[in-house]
């Protein structure tokens, strides 16, 4: 069963800025739902380089994004995929991300099997 999940603005402002510099991006394709053991994302980005796709955890939010060169490599945006609340049930330290397909990525977000909520501020986790 896929649910709808809202989009946060900062993810929309992100892709408009996204658009107007180095003559645009295509959209990434991105399926998430909730099963009974956690959350399940799937995402489809063309054009980028999978090795380079961030994923991190804080306390409240969910993110993955790509590091963007931009102003001539002088600086770098983040250019988000998925900018979710962060369900406190789930158990960031067992987060997996597997290759799928040739730009992909499955990631699987299980819940936590007691109520404790994970007390670091980051948490990064790397395509493995």
């Amino acid at each position: 069963m896929n649910t709808l999940l809202p989009i946060p603005k900062e993810l929309l402002a992100g892709i408009d800025f996204s658009n107007t510099i180095n003559g645009g991006i295509a959209p990434a394709e991105i399926q998430a739902w909730r099963e009974e053991d956690g959350y399940k994302l799937r995402l489809k980005a063309p054009g980028f380089d999978r090795d380079k796709i961030r994923i991190e955890t804080t306390k409240d939010r969910f993110m993955i994004f790509y590091p963007m060169a931009v102003l001539g490599g002088e600086m770098q945006y983040p250019y988000f995929f998925v900018n979710f609340p962060l369900d406190p049930n789930v158990d960031v330290k067992n987060i997996e991300v597997k290759p799928s397909g040739s730009k992909g990525i499955f990631l699987t977000a299980p819940f936590k099997s007691n109520d404790e909520i994970n007390d670091e501020d980051v948490n990064r986790i790397y395509l493995s």
